[in-house]
């Protein structure tokens, strides 16, 4: 039996008092982070004794993500992709890094705030600046289901980290992190008061109509890195400037007299915390579709000069960034980057703990035995993690339902598998 374990923020083998972090957080993040309401305190929870458990074995945050969406593709090979709000710390990685075949190569990015990894070269660490911490952001490997006792390889093909103040500022350094996921975060908490309401951002955005600046630009994948415009997310919380005419915000979003999106005009919106909230959710959901595109492009690149026999047309998405549907949609309908693309249901931290067991069931049976093992336990994953329906339960629902749901209603049993797999495992 294999027991795993998951912290949003914290790791598991080391639980540390984030106080002791707090002289060397600018007192303007303090003040920004305890106007929302952040505490420095830790939760009793994380030390009980019900949830420490003995000799345990870590692994990264973004290789839990890799293991997590890889195992339910039902894809042979591919591309991971794993942009995060925050992963693991540089030195929690060390393990991952000096295991890489051919040593690595670390650029520190010329903003200073972000450090690429690439395969190959003398393994020599950075010099990175001490009031910084750097963590995981964006991860890409090739992978490939194999009938060792690896059960399948992931193969890095570039990994970057992002700098925030310390380890654990007030809110965990999510809002000052200069990563896609991490200045996406700072818009909901600068409009909403928490990190985690995205959903919020991504549903006004098409209330917007012009771009009124920028929010995050660069490069991941290049020397130039990813800059966060903090000039446009100063200041109180923009749910505590809208006032009074938060509730005429609301009304208009829902209802039967709710204006639609066509008919809305955004510069005739009265208050100015509305209109820069409007303004704000429409420019960073431009940028992260543009930057995310245009890494996974480059990305590709990469991979293809590295060579290898992984089909480059399968993608697999993890890390919270892939919950973004608006830009999921735009990589799935309008381009012909990859011919496959697969997005788990369990793409945020929820699929940590499924990640961790996946390898600790290759883990736990390895040796020549465990490779035939450790087949058929990947062989039970599949892309469709609900219950299962047989034909005449569909066509049960089908003549139940009106003639509106009707057209949603899959008639036809198929097997993922049968159609997104070019090859077996070798």
């Amino acid at each position: 039996m294999v027991t795993t374990q998951n912290n949003h923020h914290f790791p598991i083998s080391i639980i540390d008092d984030p106080t002791s972090y707090r002289s060397s957080v600018p007192p303007s993040v303090i003040g920004w982070s305890s106007s929302l309401g952040y505490s420095l305190s830790n939760s009793p929870s994380l030390s009980s004794p019900l949830n420490l458990l003995p000799n345990p074995v870590t692994i990264e945050h973004h290789i839990a993500h890799a293991f997590s969406a890889v195992a339910v593709s039902g894809m042979y090979s591919g591309i991971i992709s794993i942009m995060d709000g925050m992963g693991d710390t540089w030195d929690m990685g060390r393990q991952e890094r000096e295991g890489w075949e051919g040593g690595f190569t670390a650029i520190l990015q010329d903003d200073g705030n972000g450090v690429i990894l690439t395969p190959g070269g003398d393994s020599r660490e950075p010099e990175l600046p001490k009031t910084l911490t750097f963590r995981e952001s964006e991860s890409f490997y090739k992978f490939k289901r194999t009938k060792s006792s690896l059960g399948f390889s992931l193969t890095p093909i570039l990994k970057r980290y992002s700098s925030t103040f310390s380890a654990f500022t007030p809110s965990h350094g999510f809002e000052y992190y200069n990563s896609l996921g991490g200045a996406y975060s700072r818009v909901s908490s600068h409009i909403f008061g928490d990190w985690n309401a995205c959903g919020k951002v991504m549903g006004v955005y098409p209330y917007g109509k012009q771009r009124k600046g920028w929010v995050v630009r660069g490069s991941v994948t290049g020397k130039e890195g990813v800059e966060v415009n903090y000039g446009r997310m100063e200041g109180r919380p923009l749910k505590e400037r809208v006032g009074e005419d938060e509730i005429d915000f609301v009304e208009r979003f829902k209802g039967d007299g709710a204006m639609g999106v066509e008919g809305w005009d955004v510069d005739a919106v009265p208050n100015a915390a509305v209109r820069e909230t409007i303004e704000l959710c429409h420019d960073i959901q431009l940028d992260l579709n543009e930057m995310v595109i245009r890494t996974l492009e480059e990305v590709k690149g990469l991979a293809r000069e590295m060579g290898g026999t992984e089909n480059l047309e399968n993608l697999v998405l993890a890390g919270g960034v892939a919950l973004n549907s608006v830009t999921n949609g735009i990589l799935k309908t309008h381009h012909s980057l990859y011919r496959n693309v697969y997005i788990p249901p369990f793409v945020g931290d929820e699929g940590i703990a499924f990640g961790a067991a996946v390898k600790g069931a290759i883990d736990s049976n390895g040796g020549e035995v465990g490779a035939a093992r450790i087949s058929e336990i990947l062989d039970k994953f599949e892309p469709y993690t609900g219950s299962a329906y047989g034909e005449e339960e569909v066509r049960g629902s089908e003549e139940r339902s009106d003639d509106l749901a009707t057209p949603y209603l899959l008639t036809k049993t198929t097997r993922f598998r049968a159609f997104i797999q070019d090859a077996p495992p070798s």
